[in-house]
């Protein structure tokens, strides 16, 4: 919309005309004179019938504009000053009853008048309608003339109206009856035209405003947009035109100059033209030789000839004056203001045309060059019109005069033309009045969803306007969610009271309650994906996440009783917010004379509040908060219960969650349930999103496992019923305190005892959500936070046994970046349920990178096990990366990395070196997204336009942050790998140039290489320290590990080194370790760093590393002893036994003197045991022998 406060006297009217979507009366303004706001003082409608044939519909849209924005004639100077709009009033609708049942029942004082009005309305649809008869074109007119008339009367009279009413008492005219006869009229009072909104117009003395049309009954509403009768042409007649061919050859023409336009026709019955010349467009006419003249415009001259030298004069003398008064502004068509152009094929025209569609028309030129100048071979107009398509790679656009069938090159660029020009039909059935009133609530001026500009359509119970792209999402959610409607075609549904009520709330109100705690991260971004409109509409409206929070209003029957106490008040907005939050709409009131809070918004005279509850009256969204809520909700499900056959069948049950039980009946006619379950006896959820087909047919299920060891199956019919179900039921069981694993669309929910960090020793109750591959999880207490484990990342995931008392239970052992949580379940279906969710959830479950099973550092395990294995056993091996090796072996270690990669263990006696290299490239090539990015492939290119380095070291560091987190360290842990291969090319003779040639295509997955990628990958390699920003100690650690690797051949003695380095750490008191002169290490110190130092030696293979086993280690030591099954003659009593440490065995003797005849305690002890303690304690034994008996000493 055009700012009034920006309009000026001397500004031109074509930005007003194309801000009321009438820019094609433009040229016609500027031929009648009127170019400047200062030129529109003295407009009225009579001088705007003289302007053009302009519909009445947009002759009503001019003229209301102009009253809106009230012209000031200050002093006589002509300078005019814009106040601040007035905001729109909208009148109550008004339907008059059509032929032979217009009497009006109500008395009047003015009947006699009423009477006249009436014979002579009569008259004037009797006349007309003859005139129609003669004349097909007016069948539309007529009907719009009966079915339009009832928004005649929605225009406040204006001053001018005021004053010639109360000059013509006697004589009233037929709009003063209308108006004061209406339903409105008789309705309410006459003070209340002027309402919170309105200026009374008394108010404003010095007004010169343009005189509306006389609201009589033939009169034609704001709202009709049709196009009138045809308008005379200026000048037309037969004339001969030169035929582009040459040849002076001149073929009869049909001529025409009429709205601007000189068109020729091949005959003058045709309706469209062989060829269009805008008068705009034309540089010159002058006369020939020969009766001939030639029209010149900047592309090319047209020659006509007439018969006589009178009849050329005759067209001389029209069309010299219709050039020369044309304005500067240029009115030529643009391709910015074209929805679609491009070439095309015509049938019946040889070669290409081109064929442009603006608004409510195409336009079909011969070439692009043509369309600028304005020519064009014709115009046509598509109301009425439809489209389809053709063939193969054509559509044809039928009007009612003529077909025009189009081809083009493919099937994609057809459904784009014909997708453009459906847009363009429904643009001709538009009308832009609504739209205008709605938006003068700046907030209504863009979508409340996704902040797009210009939003058409509106959710007329949810009262939010939203864009074409939302209204598309809105429209998935269901009309008992959100009611979609258009502002421009949905006229008819747009009645005053509801433009009054978007008006006052706005989408900032709406947004005020659906948004109210919408985090910043979940904000929709600018230009979302479909996917990501979807969601943010389904989380805003459907499951409410964000909205409001009415506070001590926690039941539904408090909701109900202030839902009463707001609609008799006039704020809307609170009443909304009852509604939205779950109140009913159609509540018992207690009053039985004004039983609905509809009655008594009617009897408190609340005309909105009333508009409101008649949009929401059949909502569902009240119904779904009540679910959330868990109260009462009674929908049709499927129920059954697991037997050992797991080919299990389902039974339709009417099913109710009210007050924590949920009950299943036969049917909903019965009032006695089958069975019940208390939710608070569920320990698990299980959601299943996936179809199943059974025996009724598909349904989405879940289970509820019990405490009492039994499994529920219910499903729902449809996706959106089961999600709401389950957050219902999920409720119930699950605390507030851990509420926010509810956010989550969790597959699996549920209780389970769990321990974790320094408290090793008590099992604590927690609450724990599946969602995909991380585990969230909570506990009662209030100071502990929420926690997660991401089980791609887990370095151990196992199932041990240990005793809690007299039970054996099983203990599910994860280990994920130094955190260790145990858990077990309640029920041993229970814990086998999570234990095979969680392990699946573990596994790789696609080529992404992604979905690996990844190490600490968020690199694949697959990448980090073959990075390292080269590293260690390929450093030194000439052509590494160039040699082929095996395809079916490299297919076998692929899928056992892809079923699971943490057990696969790359040893140098089983695999090849060249396996594993093709292993790597194999992975890197086929995941589903490239390292490097495929989005990002032209940036990584245009980095190499820059000459200096430390300009492309930049660039390409701005664009590995812009590299998901995993893409993003397994870029960096590739890179690491191949410095350190390049750092040896002495060695191995690969360089970086020949590094990148290999790995150029793996990064980028493109076939084969280019120079442009294999520079880049050059630059990223050479560049690794400064991109990473590697310290000074990482890079000496690198070279430290280098030079040991290629100075010290037996690299196999790393590998015991670093296994007896893991044994070193759990059993140091069994093992001792010695370097050359046998210095005794300590056992924190790290023995790869006492190796790595042997590199500085002269000769590394001087020095050694050994291992020395004390096999003959004894001890013995006499202590009390006590066997934890205490017998009955010998009582609770410590017996006097002499005990001996040997070789990883405890041995117990009765005395020192009898000690061939031991009994073994136990054979392996744990590293916590002391061998020296003279005081009881229990032994800490391994998992495997907990099972054994309890000694003490």
């Amino acid at each position: 919309m055009l700012s009034n406060s920006s309009m000026e006297p001397d500004q031109e009217i074509t930005l007003w005309l194309t801000s009321l979507h009438l820019p094609q009366y433009a040229s016609s303004f500027a031929r009648a004179g009127y170019r400047c706001f200062k030129d529109l003082r003295s407009l009225t409608e009579e001088k705007l019938l003289e302007v053009d044939n302009i519909p009445t519909g947009h002759r009503r849209r001019i003229l209301s504009s102009l009253e809106t924005m009230m012209v000031e004639v200050d002093g006589g100077k002509g300078s005019m000053k814009v106040p601040v709009r007035r905001k729109p009033i909208p009148s109550p609708r008004q339907v008059f009853p059509k032929a032979k049942k217009s009497g009006i029942s109500c008395q009047h004082s003015q009947g006699s008048n009423i009477q006249t009005t009436r014979n002579k309305q009569t008259q004037t649809r009797q006349k007309q309608k003859t005139i129609t008869q003669n004349n097909k074109k007016q069948d539309l007119s007529k009907q719009h003339y009966v079915d339009d008339d009832d928004y005649s009367t929605l225009q406040e009279p204006t001053v001018s109206q005021c004053l010639a009413n109360e000059c013509s008492f006697k004589h009233p005219t037929p709009s003063t009856l209308l108006s004061s006869t209406g339903q409105s009229a008789l309705a309410q009072p006459q003070s209340d035209v002027n309402d919170i909104y309105s200026m009374a117009q008394e108010d404003l003395p010095g007004l010169l405003r343009p005189n509306l049309p006389s609201q009589t009954e033939d009169s034609i509403s704001p709202y009709a947009c049709f196009y009138g009768t045809r308008a005379a042409a200026t000048k037309a007649g037969w004339l001969d035109k030169l035929s582009p061919q040459g040849n002076c050859v001149f073929q009869r023409r049909w001529v025409k100059l009429e709205g601007g336009n000189l068109t020729y026709y091949n005959s003058d019955k045709e309706m469209y033209s062989k060829g269009l010349i805008p008068v705009s467009a034309v540089k010159q006419v002058c006369a020939l030789g020969e009766n001939k003249f030639e029209v010149v415009t900047s592309v090319r001259t047209f020659v006509f000839r007439a018969e006589k030298e009178g009849e050329r004069q005759d067209w001389l003398d029209v069309l010299q004056p219709a050039v020369s008064s044309q304005s500067s502004i240029s009115h030529q068509p643009c391709k910015n203001n074209t929805s679609k152009s491009g070439y095309v094929e015509l049938r019946g025209l040889k070669g290409r045309v081109f064929l442009s569609l603006m608004r409510t028309s195409f336009r079909v030129c011969k070439t692009d060059q043509d369309f600028n100048a304005g020519l064009a071979i014709t115009v046509v107009d598509l109301t009425a019109a439809c489209v389809k398509q053709v063939e193969r790679k054509g559509f044809e656009i039928t009007t009612p005069f003529k077909s025009f069938c189009f081809s083009v090159e493919s099937e994609h660029e057809r459904e784009e033309w014909i997708e453009a020009v459906q847009e363009s039909i429904v643009e001709t059935l538009c009308n832009y009045e609504v739209l205008e009133k709605v938006w003068f609530n700046k907030s209504n001026r863009k979508c409340a969803d996704c902040q797009a500009p210009e939003p058409e359509w509106a959710s007329i119970n949810l009262c939010v306007v939203i864009c074409k792209n939302c209204a598309g999402h809105h429209r998935f959610l269901g009309p008992g969610i959100s009611k979609v409607r258009s502002m421009k075609l949905d006229s008819s549904i747009w009645t005053n009271e509801l433009i009054e009520l978007f008006l006052d709330v706005g989408n900032k109100n709406s947004n005020s309650f659906w948004e109210a705690n919408l985090p910043p991260e979940d904000e929709l971004c600018k230009q979302p994906s479909p996917e990501q409109r979807a969601s943010f509409i389904c989380r805003k409206y459907k499951k409410r996440k964000y909205k409001k929070v009415l506070e001590c209003l926690n039941t539904q029957e408090e909701l109900n009783k202030a839902l009463c106490a707001a609609v008799v008040l006039p704020d809307i907005l609170q009443t909304m917010a009852l509604v939205f939050s779950g109140a009913d709409v159609m509540c018992a009131t207690g009053d039985p004379e004004y039983s609905t809070p509809y009655l008594m918004a009617q009897k408190a005279g609340q005309r909105l509040q009333m508009e409101f509850l008649h949009h929401n009256k059949l909502s569902e969204v009240n119904m779904l908060s009540n679910m959330h809520e868990r109260t009462a909700v009674c929908k049709t499900y499927y129920q059954c219960r697991y037997g050992e056959d797991i080919h299990y069948y389902m039974v339709r049950r009417w099913c109710t969650l009210e007050g924590g039980f949920l009950s299943y009946y036969d049917n909903e006619k019965n009032a006695t349930p089958i069975g019940r379950v208390d939710l608070s006896d569920v320990v698990s959820l299980a959601i299943n999103n996936t179809e199943n087909i059974t025996e009724t047919g598909t349904v989405f299920t879940f289970e509820l496992y019990l405490r009492s060891q039994r499994v529920l199956v219910f499903g729902a019919e449809t996706s959106d019923a089961h999600q709401d179900w389950t957050l219902a039921i999920a409720k119930c069981f699950v605390p507030a305190r851990a509420d926010a694993l509810l956010r989550q669309d969790s597959e699996l929910i549920g209780r389970l005892h769990y321990k974790e960090g320094h408290d090793l020793y008590h099992w604590r109750m927690g609450w724990f959500a599946l969602v995909a591959s991380e585990l969230y999880f909570c506990s009662a207490d209030e100071d502990e936070e929420e926690g997660v484990l991401q089980l791609k990342r887990l370095q151990e995931l196992t199932v041990s046994t240990h005793m809690e008392g007299d039970e054996k239970i099983q203990v599910l052992i994860m280990v994920e970046s130094g955190r260790t949580v145990y858990i077990h379940g309640i029920t041993k279906q229970d814990f086998a349920l999570w234990h095979s969710s969680i392990q699946l959830a573990a596994l790789t479950d696609g080529m992404a990178l992604g979905n690996q099973q990844m190490n600490k550092n968020d690199v694949p395990i697959i990448v980090d096990s073959c990075i390292s294995f080269v590293t260690q056993y390929g450093l030194c091996y000439e052509g590494i990366y160039q040699k082929n090796g095996d395809p079916g072996r490299v297919a076998q270690l692929l899928k056992e990395f892809t079923m699971n990669a943490r057990v696969v263990k790359l040893r140098a006696q089983d695999h090849r070196l060249e396996d594993v290299t093709d292993t790597l490239k194999s992975f890197l090539s086929h995941s589903e997204d490239a390292v490097l990015a495929k989005e990002l492939y032209p940036f990584w290119i245009s980095a190499l336009d820059e000459q200096d380095e430390k300009v492309r070291v930049q660039k390409y560091s701005s664009y590995i942050q812009s590299l998901p987190k995993v893409n993003r360290s397994t870029l960096g842990a590739l890179l690491q790998h191949l410095y350190r291969i390049q750092r040896c090319s002495h060695i191995n003779q690969m360089s970086t140039e020949w590094l990148a040639c290999v790995f150029s295509s793996c990064l980028f997955q493109t076939k084969g290489h280019t120079a442009q990628e294999t520079r880049v990958v050059e630059d990223l390699i050479n560049n690794y320290i400064q991109l990473f920003s590697v310290n000074e100690e990482q890079v000496r650690q690198m070279e430290k590990e280098n030079s040991f690797i290629t100075r010290w051949k037996d690299t196999t003695l790393l590998s015991i080194e670093k296994q007896v380095r893991w044994r070193f750490a759990f059993t140091y008191p069994i093992f001792h370790l010695s370097l050359c002169s046998e210095r005794p290490l300590h056992y924190k110190e790290k023995i790869l760093e006492q190796v790595l130092d042997w590199s500085s030696l002269e000769d590394p293979s001087s020095a050694f590393l050994t291992k020395i086993k004390h096999l003959n280690f004894i001890k013995g030591e006499q202590l009390k002893f006590k066997d934890g099954s205490s017998k009955l003659l010998l009582g609770n009593k410590f017996q006097d036994r002499y005990l001996v440490l040997q070789d990883k065995k405890l041995l117990l003797y009765k005395d020192i003197k009898v000690i061939t005849l031991p009994m073994v305690i136990c054979k392996y002890l744990h590293p916590c045991c002391s061998s020296g303690s003279t005081f009881a304690q229990y032994l800490c034994l391994p998992a495997a022998l907990q099972q054994s008996p309890v000694y003490q000493f």
